[in-house]
C-alpha cells in the first residue's frame, strides 16, 4: 500500500482537513471489472469520513483489458452533485452495494460518492446527506451502450469553485495531480463558470483560466484537445446573471474553436426553461430530474465516440 499526502493549496473556498491518497487492491469496493485483482484509487480524509473509491486507470498495461475508458469530470457543485439524489453513509469505504440499484451504474463502476465540500456547505443542505449520486452512473450506462465498451467517470467536482480556483487546484494540489496520474483519463469533461459569474469574474479572466487549464491537461496529462469537452455554464436564475453567462458562452465558443476542443452541452440554453421541473430550491442547481437530464445532455454531446475508441 502506498500513501501519498495532499498539499493544501490556497483556494477561494474553505478546505477539508488534509487527506491521504491510498492505492489498494481487491474487489471489496463492488466495482465489476475484468482486472484480477481489481485496483482502485481511494481518496481518504484523515478523519475517515470521506472516502472516494476510484477504479485505477488504463495506465500500466490495463488499457483495453477491463479498465475501459476513464473520464474525468472537472467542475463545481453541479458536477459534485448538489441538489441531486443524496444519501448519508457512515462507511469508511463506499461500495456499490450500499446504494439502491437505480443509483448505481449497471456495471457497478459508478455509484454515489462522498462530496468533498459537504461539510463546507452543511448549512446549505439537509444534515442527513453527505454523498451524492450526481449524473455519473446514468452517463456511465448511456456511454457504455453508445460506445460498446466500459467506462468509468471520476467525479472531480468541487462545490463553490471558480475557473481560477480549479486552475490553482490543478497547479498546486498534489492529491489532484496524483489522482489524475493514476487514473490517466482519456477524456476530460469541463463544466465551470457559474461561480465565476457569481463572483463577477471578467470574461477575459475566465478564458485565460480555461486556456491555462487546457495547457496543463495537454502538457502534463497528454490530453488530446479533441478529447477535452467544454460545456457551457448552467443557467442561473439570479437577477442579472444571464447577461454575464451569455458573455462567457460566446467566449467559450471561441475557445473551443481556437483550441480544437470538443463542444460539450449547452447547459445555459437547456436549463433556461422549466426551472420548476429541473432545478431545486435555488437559482442554479439541478434537482434529481435535472441531473438525469444533465447525463442525457452529456451523452448526446458524446454520442460519437472519440477517434481513439472508434478506430478512426
Amino acid at each position: 500500500m502506498t500513501t501519498l499526502h495532499y498539499r493544501e493549496p490556497a483556494r477561494d473556498i474553505p478546505l477539508l482537513p488534509p487527506t491521504d491518497v491510498v492505492v489498494c487492491g481487491g474487489g471489496k469496493h463492488g466495482m465489476k471489472t475484468d482486472l484480477d485483482p481489481p485496483r482502485f484509487l481511494t481518496i481518504r480524509a484523515v478523519e475517515g469520513s470521506y472516502t472516494i473509491p476510484y477504479i485505477r486507470s488504463d495506465r500500466d498495461g490495463y488499457r483495453g483489458e477491463g479498465a475501459g475508458t476513464v473520464i474525468a469530470a472537472l467542475g463545481d457543485s453541479i458536477t459534485e452533485g448538489y441538489w441531486g439524489e443524496r444519501f448519508w453513509r457512515d462507511s469508511l469505504d463506499l461500495t456499490a452495494d450500499l446504494f439502491p440499484p437505480e443509483s448505481v451504474s449497471r456495471d457497478g463502476r459508478n455509484f454515489p460518492q462522498y462530496a468533498p465540500t459537504a461539510k463546507v456547505h452543511a448549512k446549505k443542505q439537509p444534515p442527513d446527506s453527505n454523498c451524492f449520486t450526481s449524473w455519473m452512473p446514468r452517463l456511465n450506462d448511456l456511454l457504455s451502450e453508445q460506445w460498446r465498451r466500459p467506462v468509468f467517470i471520476a467525479n472531480e467536482g468541487w462545490g463553490g469553485i471558480t475557473t481560477g480556483g480549479y486552475l490553482e487546484m490543478m497547479r498546486l494540489d498534489a492529491g489532484w495531480q496524483e489522482r489524475m496520474r493514476l487514473l490517466d483519463p482519456g477524456i476530460w469533461l469541463i463544466h465551470l463558470g457559474v461561480n465565476d459569474e457569481r463572483a463577477k469574474v471578467p470574461v477575459d479572466d475566465v478564458v485565460s483560466n480555461l486556456n491555462a487549464m487546457i495547457d496543463i491537461l495537454i502538457n502534463a496529462y497528454k490530453a488530446d484537445p479533441a478529447h477535452v469537452v467544454l460545456a457551457m455554464p448552467c443557467y442561473d436564475y439570479e437577477q442579472g446573471a444571464a447577461d454575464i453567462l451569455v458573455a462567457y458562452r460566446v467566449a467559450m465558443e471561441g475557445l473551443i474553436a481556437d483550441r480544437g476542443l470538443r463542444r460539450g452541452p449547452d447547459f445555459f440554453t437547456a436549463y433556461a426553461v422549466e426551472k420548476e421541473r429541473y432545478y431545486g430550491s435555488d437559482p442554479v442547481h439541478p434537482n434529481i430530474e435535472g441531473m438525469r437530464r444533465m447525463a442525457d445532455l452529456w451523452a448526446a454531446a458524446l454520442e460519437k465516440p472519440p477517434s481513439h475508441l472508434s478506430g478512426e
